[in-house]
């Protein structure tokens, strides 16, 4: 809080430095709060947002990022606390990350794919199941491309991402197209698993158990127990 409190005495010039300074500062501190008070983490970001704007005003495209990471990090805080807003944010967000993945998807993709699954998450309670998974299929793209460059890194959020576009489409009654997210989920954690047995195997284990669940569900019982068993 003191860096903060020097921060914003530095901004008062409106150097583009000390402005930067200011909204990496409210930045940092919300990330700290937004478990503990969210509110204050809330007032933060909206204070760094029009910091950024300003600075991509003055320098087109040069802050572009800091202005979407910042409305990604709003509009995750606000999800659970009031999704309407939050669903206009992550729709603004994806507007300006899609551009800035395409030129720079090393940097970027990773944003895009998170900004995806969560807006996705969102359409989801709301009953737009088109529009909820087509995002959630925008997103499985993104992490399959980034979990083949980065698959310790990467590969978590690919399963993740299956389990819930399979989630997804199970809501929307497709249990035959849920089938093959959930088995693209097990090869994910079964990958990674070979490597890290200790991290991957509770993934691995929840995902065969969805999967068996759907498969009781489809009257496929011999499949389901033998995935119980933990056979492959």
């Amino acid at each position: 809080r003191e860096r903060l409190g020097e921060a914003r005495a530095l901004a008062q010039d409106g150097d583009d430095g000390h402005l930067g300074g200011l909204a990496a500062s409210c930045i940092d501190l919300a990330s700290l709060l937004g478990g503990r008070d969210p509110a204050e983490a809330e007032a933060l970001y909206r204070e760094a947002l029009p910091l950024w704007q300003s600075l991509d005003a003055r320098h087109p495209g040069e802050f572009l990022g800091d202005v979407a990471r910042t409305r990604a990090d709003l509009a995750f805080l606000l999800m659970g606390r009031d999704p309407a807003e939050a669903r206009v944010l992550f729709r603004e967000v994806l507007s300006d990350l899609r551009p800035l993945a395409a030129g720079d998807p090393g940097e970027f993709l990773p944003d895009l794919a998170r900004a995806c699954d969560n807006l996705a998450a969102l359409l989801q309670g709301d009953g737009l199941a088109g529009e909820a998974e087509a995002l959630s299929r925008e997103a499985l793209s993104a992490w399959r491309d980034l979990a083949a460059s980065d698959p310790a890194e990467f590969l978590p959020r690919l399963a993740d991402s299956c389990g819930h576009l399979a989630s997804l489409l199970e809501d929307a009654g497709d249990l035959a197209g849920a089938e093959a997210p959930h088995r693209e989920s097990i090869s994910a954690w079964e990958a990674l698993a070979s490597g890290d047995p200790g991290a991957a195997l509770p993934g691995l284990a929840d995902s065969r158990a969805d999967l068996a669940e759907l498969l009781w569900t489809l009257d496929r019982v011999g499949e389901a127990e033998g995935l119980l068993r933990g056979a492959v």
